[in-house]
């Protein structure tokens, strides 16, 4: 939903909002769904027709400028709780005042959230060995700058790590210049270390080889 057609769906939730549940605009109240989730926060806005709550909770990420937005079904609730009743104000035809959306900052996140999610599914290789994968995994969580190039993985933009993907098969990709020879031969060790630690360290699982078969289904006919 694009984000001017939300702020204009929750500025007027806030104006439909009233005390019909027994608490209004800056109610703080406790909910747990359905499924036992549990969300306490402060009621924005109420839509009575679809019976949709938007609570102002606690953000998730512990940052104290910061607020997670939720929408609740009221229809999936388990149990409802007023902990601190509304203002005199939310229960008089004019309602508190709401804060402006800042709508840089939540492009920002939106953006941010797509490329996270769209990381992850690149950091998967397609049909390539369960070994691939968690040496891949292993130096991505030191290593952040790491891609695959179908079975090969490339570390740094300058290190390539081939099939069987031992340290003999660690090696400068070729269109490396020359005058950053003293750095990249500086990752080529680093890069390599790493693939020797990762298989001394699991010598025992990897000594039976099991594959993701992510490229083809099975014919089992």
């Amino acid at each position: 939903m694009p984000l001017a057609k939300l702020a204009s769906l929750v500025e007027k939730m806030a104006a439909e909002s009233s005390s019909a549940l027994g608490f209004g605009v800056g109610a703080i109240v406790r909910l747990v769904t359905l499924h036992d989730e549990r969300i306490e926060g402060e009621v924005v806005a109420f839509d009575h027709s679809a019976r949709i709550i938007v609570l102002k909770c606690p953000s998730s990420n512990g940052k104290s400028d910061s607020n997670d937005i939720s929408f609740v079904n009221l229809n999936n609730l388990r149990h409802l709780e007023m902990i601190k009743g509304a203002p005199k104000s939310s229960s008089m035809s004019v309602q508190p005042v709401l804060p402006n959306l800042n709508y840089g900052k939540l492009s920002l996140r939106k953006k941010s959230n797509s490329d996270e999610k769209m990381k992850k599914i690149n950091h998967i290789g397609s049909g390539v060995s369960s070994t691939a994968q968690k040496l891949f995994d292993t130096i991505l969580k030191t290593i952040p700058e790491i891609e695959w190039n179908g079975e090969k993985i490339i570390v740094m933009k300058t290190v390539l790590i081939s099939p069987p993907y031992f340290a003999e098969n660690c090696q400068m990709q070729e269109t490396q210049p020359v005058s950053q020879t003293k750095n990249n031969g500086q990752s080529l060790s680093h890069v390599t270390k790493i693939v020797m630690k990762f298989h001394d360290d699991n010598k025992e699982i990897l000594s039976t080889p099991s594959f993701i078969s992510a490229s083809l289904p099975l014919d089992l006919t």
